[in-house]
């Protein structure tokens, strides 16, 4: 399209967020902004880019840029459920982090919001809440303490009876090792105990009412 001579293109530009006028600007060398310059610029500042950046909806679908936008929408306040202040996070009610409406988004504290998506575990072994390691707390202290989780308080050595054997079986037990002719190692694999339930039968620590029979 030919243009007359007298006819200038007209250079003003209008700033694509707060939609004032864009003037040119000084750079710090004294020079000003070229026409080429203005041309190309879109906004004001870098205040008026980044918040239309933010009210842009976002192509990019990663967790990091969603809830970057999703805290810059929130304004900034105490946390919605404790009340502890200067919140820093913001949940997504409908735990879709791409769902960056208003109506969607609460301002919690960090506590509040590793509560809200940490799954509600139970011990592996009991139906008790999960503490650590996948145990609950009387677990866990078990494992911490012996290392078995599943072991327990062992009980008066006196009043302790082994439930694998009867009293015929430690009545047998003692005369074999008076007799010397086993170990209380070879008495132990015979009834499938330990070396220390047979030195305790030996001394009478436990099944102590045997003690009077030949």
């Amino acid at each position: 399209m030919n243009m007359s001579s007298s006819e200038e293109p007209d250079l003003r530009r209008f700033c694509g967020h707060c939609k004032a006028l864009l003037c040119e600007r000084r750079w710090r060398n004294g020079k000003l902004e070229s026409p080429a310059q203005l041309r190309r610029r879109k906004y004001c500042d870098r205040k008026c880019s980044s918040q239309a950046c933010d009210a842009k909806p976002s192509l990019s679908r990663l967790p990091s840029t969603t809830h970057h936008h999703a805290r810059k929408l929130v304004p900034p306040g105490p946390c919605a459920r404790c009340g502890r202040p200067n919140a820093i996070d913001v949940h997504h009610r409908d735990r879709d982090h791409t769902n960056n409406s208003l109506d969607n988004l609460e301002r919690i504290c960090r506590k509040c919001h590793i509560a809200e998506h940490r799954a509600k575990r139970i011990c592996i072994l009991c139906d008790a809440p999960h503490r650590c390691r996948g145990y609950c707390s009387m677990h866990y202290r078990r494992f911490k303490t012996w290392g078995d989780p599943l072991i327990r308080k062992r009980a008066d050595p006196a009043k302790r009876v082994s439930t694998k054997l009867t009293m015929i079986d430690a009545v047998e037990i003692r005369r074999l090792y008076v007799q010397g002719r086993k170990t209380q190692k070879d008495i132990g694999r015979m009834y499938g105990i330990h070396q220390v339930t047979v030195s305790e039968i030996v001394l009478g620590k436990i099944w102590r009412s045997t003690i009077s029979q030949p």
